[in-house]
This record gives structure tokens, C-alpha cells and sequence, in this order.
């Protein structure tokens, strides 16, 4: 019984530290590590927003999604209940489409890569990676659908973040 009670107290801590700590609204600079948690001399600028999602089984759920920018690539994380795994949008790499709604009510379509590992990206030259990487710090809302990328998901995420 003791240990039941002392891994459910674990497993509470982890599912609520995970937000603890984040940068919210703000970008930056982080040193990347390796798998046995040495740096290693690469460096990634991100940020963290908060949103909500919705699929089969919830409405309106908490996420957190992180925005990172190395080199060539914007790549965008989506945590669902505000904890770890990564959400998965697809099987198979494929693109598709995200909606931007910008401050002043208009909004736009950018294609992106969804990544088999989880997460969208975009390429330097793209109009996805340049809108993140203009350095005019506007705030704008994402709306990630999952049927956009592939025929076997229904799941919605939306969040806004301020671009770098």
C-alpha cells in the first residue's frame, strides 16, 4: 500500500512540474544536452505558450506548446494535459496546414511539415518560418488540426504565442 500511495505522489509531481520553470511569452537562448545530460555547445532559442486542445475523448483541454528555432527550422512541440509525451499528428512525415489569426482579426494559411516524431516544422525560406523569425514580436493564435495532415485524426490544438 505504501508504495502505491508513494508512486501515485510521484507521478502527481512530474504531471505538475512540467509547467514549472517555462518561459512563457518570452524567447530564450537554451544550450541543448545529450543523451547522458552533457551540453553540448548547440543552442536553440524557444518559447512556451498555453492553449487548449480537443479530440475524441475532451473539450477544451490544457496544452502547452513549445516553440523552438535552430539553424534552418522552426519546430513547434504540443503537449497535451500540459505533460509529456509529445503529441503525435501523424504516422508518416506529410504535410499540411496550420491557421494563423493575426492581432488584427485576419488570418492565413501556412504549410508545414508534420513530423513522425511528433510536432510541425517549418523550413527556413518558408512563410511559416519567416512570420516566426521576422523579429516583429506580434502575437498571433495557431490553430493545428490534425485532419489537415491526415485522414485518421480528429484532434485540435490552438494557442498564441508572441513571434521572436
Amino acid at each position: 500500500m505504501k508504495k502505491i500511495i508513494l508512486l501515485l505522489v510521484c507521478v502527481f509531481f512530474v504531471q505538475n512540474t512540467f509547467s514549472q520553470g517555462l518561459s512563457f511569452d518570452k524567447w530564450e537562448k537554451v544550450e541543448l544536452k545529450d543523451e547522458f545530460g552533457d551540453k553540448t555547445g548547440d543552442f536553440i532559442t524557444r518559447t512556451f505558450a498555453r492553449g487548449t486542445f480537443s479530440n475524441s475523448a475532451t473539450t477544451n483541454a490544457k496544452l502547452i506548446a513549445k516553440i523552438s528555432h535552430q539553424d534552418d527550422w522552426v519546430s513547434i512541440s504540443l503537449y497535451e494535459y500540459e505533460r509529456t509525451p509529445e503529441a503525435k499528428l501523424v504516422y508518416d512525415a506529410s504535410y499540411g496546414n496550420v491557421l494563423v489569426k493575426f492581432e488584427n482579426g485576419d488570418s492565413k494559411m501556412f504549410e508545414v511539415l508534420a513530423f513522425k516524431g511528433g510536432g510541425i516544422g517549418a523550413k527556413a525560406g518558408t512563410d511559416f518560418y519567416d512570420l516566426i523569425t521576422n523579429g516583429n514580436s506580434q502575437k498571433i493564435k495557431c490553430l493545428i488540426k490534425e485532419s489537415n495532415f491526415t485522414d485518421y485524426g480528429n484532434s485540435s490544438y490552438l494557442f498564441e504565442f508572441i513571434t521572436k
